[in-house]
């Protein structure tokens, strides 16, 4: 019997495209010779988590491994607009 697949409960694929910003965010990871604070690098990955989970909080904070207070409380930290 082969073994089964064990369900994370996270997405196996990220459309990056489905707004600026996510892209934005998207580029700045790719360009590994930009140097950037971790604050930085959590506030975009959040952005990116955020657009592409169609701003759905619960998914957005599971995909990043926090639980949502705390997905809410970074994004008031960083500025993240809830309603963009």
């Amino acid at each position: 019997m082969g073994k089964q697949k064990r369900d994370s409960g996270r997405p196996e694929f990220i459309d990056f495209s489905k707004r600026r910003e996510a892209d934005t965010a998207l580029e700045r990871m790719r360009n590994v010779l930009e140097i950037r604070t971790l604050a930085d690098v959590e506030r975009e990955a959040m952005i990116v988590a955020w657009v592409n989970t169609g701003h759905k909080a619960e998914t957005a904070a599971q995909l990043l491994g926090i639980s949502r207070a705390t997905f809410y409380r970074k994004m008031q930290k960083y500025g993240i607009d809830r309603w963009a």
